[in-house]
């Protein structure tokens, strides 16, 4: 199972985050407080990164090029900093954190890398919804609880998709159905 590393300037901050996952039963591997360490990560293993907005020795956005897509990232972000999303590619949680937000985004995470599920084949099967529509939605709930605009929420699908080989309507339905 993949792993998650929590990053934050403040170490209590990123001690406190990594608690509420492993609460949930995610795999946190471990903490940082700065950018270096999260790069040692993503190199190493490649994974989740919870990080906040802002670490010492690295501003966000040349991290995550740093970071290369070997790592996807999860930004805890005030609701002034939300305009850091559009030069990153991650998606965005918002301080204060609502727990079950962090959760459902780190699990989707999670869940995009994943071939789909058979309740994910079901309903596409089934026909009865749109494919437009079920994309659209994926998208609205990636832009209010992420933090992204209708075009970045459309490119995450596309780019999670291709790397896990899933089409697009497959990522939209696991985006909706793991949320």
């Amino acid at each position: 199972m993949k792993g998650i590393l929590v990053a934050n300037a403040n170490a209590n901050a990123a001690r406190q985050i990594a608690a509420v996952l492993r609460s949930a039963g995610l795999p946190v591997f471990g903490v940082a407080v700065s950018g270096a360490k999260v790069l040692d990560f993503c190199r190493s293993r490649g994974e989740v990164c919870v990080c906040g907005g802002f670490l010492p020795d690295m501003p966000l956005r040349r991290l995550t090029e740093m970071a290369g897509g070997r790592c996807d990232f999860i930004l805890t972000l005030k609701a002034t900093e939300w305009p850091l999303l559009q030069d990153v590619t991650a998606l965005g949680v918002r301080i204060p954190i609502v727990r079950t937000d962090l959760i459902a985004t780190v699990n989707l995470m999670f869940s995009l890398d994943q071939p789909p599920s058979l309740l994910v084949k079901k309903r596409m099967e089934t026909g009865q919804e749109d494919e437009k529509k079920v994309l659209l939605r994926a998208k609205e709930l990636l832009m209010q609880r992420n933090g992204l605009s209708e075009s970045q929420a459309h490119r995450f699908l596309q780019k999670k998709s291709m790397n896990a080989g899933n089409k697009l309507i497959e990522s939209a339905w696991i985006t909706l159905l793991r949320t």
